[in-house]
């Protein structure tokens, strides 16, 4: 994936005439596509600091990490998939009679595609700790 795509075309694009706090919200955009997506180092998402290094040198926008994590929970942007979510999604390809049914073509939001790997390991696991229902003689 192509960072360059994501540096400011002008100085307007930096938003320094905009008010600190509302700087935030017009950066929104850039700053979920850094954090969710595969622009680290070897195609891996990008941590925390990478982001505010990136939006610190291009954007000149100068934040704590701990208001980055802040952010994020206020828009609701976490790469982790909660076991809720994972059992829906269980439960989703389950019901579906059709062949072909596939892992790869599940999202929770347009945001967040399904990582496949960690489904297909939450599933074994599912099955690996699943304890039968014991059946008692005369119920």
């Amino acid at each position: 994936m192509d960072i360059n795509r994501f540096l400011p075309r002008s100085h307007d694009a930096k938003c320094l005439h905009i008010p600190y706090e509302q700087r935030w919200e017009h950066l929104k955009p850039i700053i979920v596509e850094l954090y969710m997506g595969k622009y680290g180092p070897n195609g891996k998402s990008m941590t925390t600091h990478q982001v505010l290094v990136f939006m610190r040198d291009h954007y000149s926008f100068h934040a704590a990490e701990t208001q980055y994590r802040t952010w994020f929970n206020k828009w609701g942007v976490r790469r982790r998939t909660l076991a809720t979510e994972k059992e829906d999604i269980a439960s989703a390809l389950g019901k579906r009679t059709h062949p072909g049914t596939s892992t790869s073509d599940v999202t929770l939001n347009p945001d967040k595609p399904v990582n496949k790997k960690q489904l297909t390991r939450y599933l074994k696991d599912q099955i690996h700790h699943h304890q039968p229902e014991l059946m008692r003689p005369g119920v």
